[in-house]
């Protein structure tokens, strides 16, 4: 059993300028909830992964509260949000490695405008010495920063592209 737990490494880089954001719902839309895969002849399985998943997407919410302090900035912004939705998320081995997948849609609207969906897929590979339930949470922990990384980059290019006037 995998414990997927907050991962602090996945923290706000960077502030966002240029508009106000908000993360709507997060949701996982896979079918078995708990299954994770194989690695090896081992099924992998975790409880929960909601609040692991909402609590990274909340810190893109704490880079918009640092940047969207002032009453000014707030006023003059557009508003973009996003809707997460959780798609894949497993591991496997190859071998003498084991590789974490997630994948997560991402559907972003500015000023409750039409919503434009991307996926966003973030694969994490490491030496499977032991095939630990640590190794498996650590792969995917990373698997799902480089997601979060990729998403912040994206909003950053939103709200450049969208300032008003």
């Amino acid at each position: 059993m995998v414990d997927l737990k907050f991962d602090p490494k996945i923290e706000p880089e960077a502030a966002i300028e240029g508009c106000m954001f908000q993360v709507g719902s997060v949701a996982d839309e896979r079918l078995r909830k708990n299954d994770l895969g194989l690695v090896g002849s081992r099924v992998v399985s975790t409880r929960d992964v909601m609040p692991w998943l909402q609590q990274a997407f909340e810190t893109l919410n704490d880079g918009s509260t640092k940047t969207s302090s002032s009453v000014g900035q707030v006023s003059s912004s557009r508003l973009v949000s996003l809707k997460a939705s959780l798609k894949k998320l497993y591991v496997h081995t190859l071998l003498t490695s084991i590789s974490a997948n997630v994948l997560v849609a991402v559907s972003y609207a500015v000023d409750a405008g039409p919503l434009d969906t991307r996926l966003y897929r973030g694969t994490e590979t490491g030496v499977n010495w032991t095939g630990s339930a640590d190794s498996v949470s650590d792969l995917l922990h990373d698997a799902l920063a480089h997601i979060i990384k990729n998403i912040r980059a994206d909003l950053m290019i939103l709200c450049r592209a969208q300032k008003p006037a």
